[in-house]
Formats: C-alpha cells, structure tokens, sequence
C-alpha cells in the first residue's frame, strides 16, 4: 500500500508563496524616489494582505499547530522543529517592521525590511522542502498521516482555501501585469 503523502499540499502552497516572493523582490527592486510614486507602497496593501492571510494564518498554522507537533514525536535524531518556528517568528517580527515602515512612509526601511523578509523565506522554505518534508515523509508512522490529511482539510474549510488560493494567484497575476 502506497503511503498517504503529507507534504506536497505544503510543498504547492509554498510555490504560490515563492512566486509572491519574486514579485516582492521585484518590486523592491523597482523602488525608488518618493514614497507615494514606490512600486512596493503601492502595492503594499495586498502584499501584506497575502503575507498574513495566506502565508501565516493559513499556511504556517497547519506547519505550526499540524505538522510540527507529529515531527517533534517522529524525529529523534535531530531537533529541527525549533529552527522552523524560530524563523517563522523572524519572519513575523520582519513582517511586522515592513507594516510600520509602510505605515510610517519610509520607503528605504519598507525595502530594506522586504527584502531580509524574501531573502528568509527563500532559505526557510529550501530547508522544508528538501531537508524537512522529507524527513517528514520518511518518519511519520502511517497512522498519524490520515490524522495529518485530516486536519489540513479542517484547515482548508476553515479558511475557504480554494477560495483564498484563487484570490491570490489573481492578484499575483494581476501585479505581474503591472510589472510587464
């Protein structure tokens, strides 16, 4: 029987987040001058919007409150676990300084803390894909793993994911429009 697979929904979320990484980093890239002509605080409204909806609460929630508690139990070896969350509070805490940035009108903080924001994610999300959700795959005892499924799918419907991931590849798609 072939093992019910764990990962790759988090592996398709975090292409949908890479790829709002790269427009992130474009935009920084394109931001110059005064504030209110900046690419990136135009666009910072529904970046942020992505980062917190998609990203956080809904992503990292199923890592952090599904899968990390399962891996902690299966792997022994190693104490991976702490790393993920300390960056993903990294990642909150950059977040956050790119909010009060945009908030105060400060372009060169807004970039600079943007770009720290996609240079961790683009590392985090390399080592959980090819280090973590391997392991995970590797280690979890089958019968954990239709608990896990089940639980991404309270997840799903709690937040309308369908709904939410079509949102958002419309607004990506959109912002890449913008951009040419």
């Amino acid at each position: 029987m072939e093992r019910l697979d764990i990962t790759q929904e988090l592996r398709d979320e975090h292409d949908l987040i890479l790829e709002w990484v790269d427009l992130i980093e474009t935009l920084a890239r394109l931001s110059r001058g005064s504030f209110a002509e900046s690419p990136l605080a135009i666009h910072f409204p529904v970046i942020d919007e992505f980062l917190g909806l998609y990203s956080d609460q809904f992503h990292h929630a199923k890592e952090e409150d599904v899968l990390f508690g399962v891996l902690e139990r299966a792997i022994t070896h190693c104490g991976p676990i702490p790393v993920m969350l300390h960056e993903h509070a990294i990642g909150r805490a950059l977040r956050t300084r790119m909010v009060e940035a945009f908030a105060a009108r400060d372009l060169e903080s807004l970039v600079r803390a943007s770009r720290e924001y996609c240079g961790l994610l683009t590392q985090h999300i390399a080592k959980e894909n090819h280090v973590l959700y391997p392991m995970a795959e590797q280690s979890v005892p089958d019968e954990e793993r239709r608990q896990i499924r089940e639980a991404y799918a309270a997840a799903a419907l709690h937040h309308d994911a369908r709904a939410l991931r079509e949102r958002f590849e419309r607004e990506r798609d959109t912002l890449r429009a913008k951009l040419g």
